[in-house]
């Protein structure tokens, strides 16, 4: 991490952790890199890690979030957007990634069938509260489709589900 200050500042943890800090001068005397290795011993070392950064002027707190890799959050606020007779705009809000890229994958079928058909949604990176949209088109009028969203990465996959009825 790299603060700005003038005079020098000093970091301490705001709870007792038994890590040290590392402070060291950039090129221009009021840039600093601020380093610390967090050792993580056990699952109760995942948390919130808050540092105290200040000098004789005034102090900030910034806090760091250890999280285990583990498959990602399942999509939030799964909803429908347009209808129409043969489409449907469906939107989620991405979740934590696991700690891994994470990909989105959208299934949907009829709710008279079995057959699920399948499409990726292809992005960039994906941040945690990014808005997703994906079109789903070439539906059948008049018909009730059950859609899941599943974000998936190398840990495996949560869902989310929701259902929409074409217009007829």
């Amino acid at each position: 991490m790299y603060v700005v200050s003038s005079p020098l500042p000093t970091v301490e943890w705001c709870r007792v952790t038994g890590f040290n800090w590392t402070v060291k001068t950039e090129i221009y005397d009021y840039r600093y890199e601020i380093s610390s290795k967090i050792q993580v011993r056990s699952e109760l070392d995942f948390d919130v890690y808050g540092m105290m950064i200040r000098n004789q002027l005034g102090s900030i707190v910034e806090n760091i979030t250890l999280t285990q890799l583990d498959k990602p959050e399942a999509p939030r606020n799964l909803s429908v957007g347009q209808i129409t007779f043969i489409s449907v705009s469906i939107s989620w809000i991405a979740g934590f990634n696991g700690g891994y890229n994470q990909t989105f994958t959208v299934q949907f079928k009829t709710t008279d069938n079995d057959i699920w058909n399948s499409t990726t949604v292809h992005t960039n990176e994906i941040k945690t509260g990014s808005v997703m949209y994906v079109t789903l088109d070439q539906l059948k009028l008049d018909t009730s489709y059950q859609v899941m969203v599943l974000s998936m990465n190398t840990y495996g996959s949560r869902n989310a589900s929701l259902e929409f009825k074409t217009k007829g």
